[in-house]
């Protein structure tokens, strides 16, 4: 009876901390930050293991430039498709998401390391494996960008600086 109930105040305590932003912080948001060459920071996170996950003040961060940065960010997802291999995001919403792309002269971008990171982890097909290697099976359904902010600078070989602008756009894609 002891270890039974050691035992479901283990998996307590674990669901607990899994579900909590210090996990999320700690564990979670170095990883990603890795893979995508790129610092990703949220100030909070909530996270429901069967349903989604929510974060707060998302930026992430590439050549010391903020590339995204939005006030919340939420995912919702099916937990059962995601064990079997299966990514099912039923709405991904950006809250005031203000996205920053930045060209230089010499044509490279603040975007540069994020793509770079991408195809460096890209597996490489096995010899005899057919083209394209391995599918992923993911499905998007709801993508909503509510009151979204992009900029984009590019600067010429002779220094001159160009801006374009747009603000408080709203897009909903199903």
């Amino acid at each position: 009876g002891i270890a039974g109930g050691v035992g479901l105040l283990l998996v307590v305590f674990g669901y607990l901390f899994a579900t909590s932003g210090t996990f999320v912080k700690s564990f979670v948001l170095p990883k990603v930050s890795k893979q995508l060459n790129a610092k990703v920071t949220v100030s909070d996170a909530s996270v429901g293991v069967f349903s989604g996950v929510t974060v707060k003040d998302l930026e992430v961060r590439s050549d010391d430039t903020s590339l995204v940065k939005a006030k919340s960010a939420s995912f919702r997802y099916s937990f059962w498709n995601l064990i079997s291999g299966r990514v099912r995001v039923s709405e991904f919403t950006l809250d005031s998401p203000e996205v920053l792309v930045i060209v230089r002269a010499d044509k490279s971008s603040n975007l540069d390391p994020i793509v770079k990171a991408m195809e460096a982890n890209q597996a490489p097909a096995e010899p005899g494996a057919p083209a394209g290697g391995s599918k992923l099976d993911v499905l998007i359904k709801n993508v909503s960008l509510k009151n979204a902010r992009f900029r984009f600078e590019q600067t010429d070989k002779a220094g001159i600086k160009t801006m374009m602008e747009a603000a408080e756009v709203m897009i909903d894609v199903d």
